[in-house]
Parts: C-alpha cells; sequence; structure tokens
C-alpha cells in the first residue's frame, strides 16, 4: 500500500513511502536520479537506507519526471502486492524503465542485502 506520495520540502522532486506485505520502502526522485531506500519500522527521513538508484535520461521533460516517479512507485507496490521482495522489484521497474529508455542505468543492491540477513 502507498502511505503517501508528496512533493519534498527541499530540493524539489517527490518522494513517496510504500508498505506492504513483502516489504518497506520510499522512492525519492530528483531531476537526476531516482533512489530507493529501505526502512524498518515507520519511515523517518533518517532511518533508511539506500539499496538502489536509477539514473534518468537527461532528455526528459521535466514536467514528466513526476509522472515517471508516480508510475514507478505504483510499479513498486503492484509487485510487492503481487509476492516479489524488492530485489525482484526494483529490478523488474527499473530494468523495464531502462528498455524504454527512460533509465539510463540503474544499481540495485536489494538482492545483495537481502542475502546477508
Amino acid at each position: 500500500m502507498i502511505l503517501y506520495n508528496r512533493e519534498r520540502f527541499f530540493g524539489g522532486g517527490r518522494c513517496g513511502v510504500i508498505q506492504n506485505h513483502s516489504f518497506s520502502c520510499a522512492l525519492m526522485t530528483d531531476g537526476l536520479s531516482t533512489v530507493v531506500a529501505t526502512f524498518t519500522g515507520e519511515w523517518d527521513a533518517k532511518n533508511h537506507q539506500p539499496v538502489a538508484e536509477a539514473l534518468l535520461d537527461e532528455a526528459l521533460p521535466k514536467k514528466q519526471l513526476r509522472e515517471i516517479h508516480d508510475a514507478f512507485l505504483h510499479e513498486l507496490d503492484q509487485c510487492g502486492t503481487n509476492g516479489l521482495d524488492l530485489g525482484g522489484a526494483i529490478e523488474q521497474v527499473f530494468g523495464r524503465a531502462r528498455t524504454k529508455n527512460i533509465v539510463t542505468r540503474y544499481q540495485n543492491l536489494a538482492g545483495n542485502m537481502l542475502a546477508a540477513r
């Protein structure tokens, strides 16, 4: 379930928070990149660990960034609802965006963190 999705106060961009039966994460998007961070308990801007980052295509119009962020957030939530772990959800969302040239490159360390637990 998407708990919230709003404009960030400082620096622009958007921040959305998801908690479902598979994972809890935050998605933070600015003009250049999208970061996925994991957390335990309640979301707090100080209580999170980044696990993935995607660089967005610089040619994308600024007006589209909000739509892209919202689409990523909804896709991540749907993946979690369908039972994917966070690493698999990130791979599916960012991988699909990479094939559509929305993302130029990405790094997904969520699977590594889950394996280390």
